[in-house]
C-alpha cells in the first residue's frame, strides 16, 4: 500500500501492528511494530529511511507484536534494523556464551577435586582432559544438528 494511503486509513486507527518499509525496488528496507500504525509510519518520513509502501499484519493483541516483529526481522533481514527487539525468540550470542558459561561453573564447581591449597582446588590434568572429551564431543554433535537445521544470515 502506498504510504500516503497507509497513514489515510490507519490515521485514528488504534491497531496493534508489525509494519514493513518497503524501497522503490520492492526490498523491506526496515521492520516495526506499532499499536498507533499511522503515527508511527509518520514518523519514519522525516527518516533516513527511504521507503515507498508500506505492508501491514494486524494483530488482535500487543503481547503478539514483539515476537512477530522479532521473526520479521529475522525473516527480512532489512538493512535499517540495528536491533532485535525484546522477545522470547531470540538470543544475543554474547548472552548465549555467558549462559553457557555461568552453566559449566555450575556443573564444574561439584567437581571431586585432587588437590587443594587454601581455596584453590585442583583436578587432575585427564580428568580435565576427559570432562573437556564429553563437553566437546556432546557439544559439537548438538551444535552441528543446530546448524543444519537453521542458516546462517548475513550481518549487514
Amino acid at each position: 500500500m502506498k504510504t500516503k494511503d497507509f497513514i489515510s486509513e490507519y490515521k485514528y486507527k488504534n491497531q496493534h501492528c508489525v509494519y514493513r518499509l518497503i524501497s522503490k525496488d520492492g526490498v523491506v528496507i526496515y521492520v516495526g511494530s506499532s499499536s498507533y500504525p499511522s503515527n508511527r509510519i509518520y514518523s519514519h518520513m522525516g527518516s533516513d529511511k527511504d521507503f515507498c509502501s508500506v505492508e501491514a499484519d494486524f494483530f488482535d493483541s500487543a503481547d503478539e507484536l514483539a515476537k512477530n516483529e522479532a521473526m520479521q526481522i529475522a525473516e527480512y533481514n532489512p538493512k535499517h534494523n540495528t536491533l532485535m527487539p525484546a522477545s522470547l525468540e531470540f538470543i544475543t550470542l554474547k548472552s548465549a556464551q555467558d549462559i553457557m558459561t555461568s552453566d559449566i561453573k555450575r556443573i564444574t564447581r561439584n567437581l571431586p577435586y585432587e588437590f587443594c591449597r587454601g581455596n584453590t582446588n585442583y583436578i587432575s590434568a585427564s580428568n580435565f582432559n576427559k570432562l573437556r572429551d564429553v563437553i566437546s564431543e556432546s557439544s559439537t554433535k548438538t551444535l552441528t544438528a543446530i546448524i543444519d537445521l537453521s542458516h546462517k544470515k548475513e550481518c549487514k
